[in-house]
């Protein structure tokens, strides 16, 4: 029985968060999914569709976040030390 849902695309942006906002994924209307690893040894500051400050959502040293609605817009990063960090996007194929 063939299945009625279409392939899933997943891409995984390793990018070196800074203590400066940095936009690590460009915004995706088709975006269906997302987690966010922070590999770093600070608090990663995270913001959607505007520079992440220092009073963005924290994502903890070791942390992920995988949220049950991802945003679609533009996601920048900042760390409160300079450090590794996986974004990991996903859509549906049409």
């Amino acid at each position: 029985m063939k299945s009625n849902r279409s392939p899933a695309h997943f891409y995984n942006h390793r990018i070196a968060a800074t203590t400066a906002s940095t936009m690590a994924v460009n915004g995706n209307a088709q975006r269906t999914y997302l987690a966010i690893q922070n590999l770093s040894g600070g608090i990663l500051y995270v913001d959607f569709g505007t520079p992440a400050t220092a009073n963005s959502f924290q994502i903890a040293n070791g942390a992920t976040w995988e949220p049950n609605t991802p945003p679609n817009d533009a996601i920048y990063v900042m760390g409160s030390v300079a450090g590794p960090v996986n974004v990991l996007t996903g859509q549906l194929s049409a």
